[in-house]
């Protein structure tokens, strides 16, 4: 794995409390500067054990860190290697790479399993525990929820005037289905009423989406 100083002074400078700014001048990292990094990259490393997962058991480890790459010789110039760039961003303004280089000896054993029919089949073989978890974290995301009462149009004129107590009549009947929006999509229509001192609503139709249309 290779990082250029564009990614790792501004990541550096953002673990020692400062904005994650470049330095006016690139110069060599101090020795607390690289302790850093290995602790940046050792976390960086660890989450492709996450994505290889369904390929191959990976174990990323660090053999050496050194800011002069021309001092390391991994391979024969003439191997055949995969390389992997990533664009970086630190803020809106700092944009940097990381170049990930994975030898062709490394991939050649499992490049039978980056088929498209062997990985419809490792989609399929997903264990009990994996599920469990996915509907865990589904379960935990928010969503907004919002009910439409009614609405009416009126002029800036009438607004600018409204007192406390003014009635303003809805375009909805007081027996009408309210319409009930998740994430501003139309989902459920639903009566009004109250549970002890709180207002609630109870829903009584769920709507299909087809095409344009909805259908109760």
């Amino acid at each position: 794995m290779e990082t250029n100083p564009q990614f790792l002074f501004p990541i550096i400078d953002l673990q020692f409390g400062g904005p994650g700014e470049m330095p006016l001048k690139v110069r060599e990292l101090t020795d607390i500067e690289l302790s850093v990094c290995n602790r940046i990259i050792k976390r960086l490393l660890d989450h492709l054990t996450i994505s290889w997962k369904d390929i191959a058991a990976v174990t990323p480890r660090i053999e050496s860190i050194d800011a002069n790459p021309h001092l390391h010789q991994l391979m024969s110039p003439n191997d055949i290697v995969a390389v992997i760039t990533f664009s970086t961003g630190v803020g809106e303004e700092v944009r940097g790479l990381i170049n990930l280089c994975l030898p062709f000896n490394f991939l050649d054993p499992v490049l039978s399993r980056f088929s498209a029919t062997n990985q419809f089949m490792r989609d399929n073989e997903q264990n009990e525990t994996d599920i469990k978890a996915l509907e865990f974290w589904l379960g935990e995301a928010d969503v907004e929820l919002a009910v439409n009462v009614g609405q009416n149009e009126i002029s800036v004129k009438d607004f600018l005037q409204l007192q406390v107590g003014d009635v303003l009549p809805l375009n909805r009947n007081f027996n009408q289905d309210l319409d009930v929006y998740i994430n501003d999509e139309l989902k459920y229509k639903a009566q009004v009423g109250t549970v002890g001192q709180t207002l609630a609503i109870q829903v009584t139709h769920w709507l299909r989406s087809m095409g344009n249309c909805l259908d109760y």
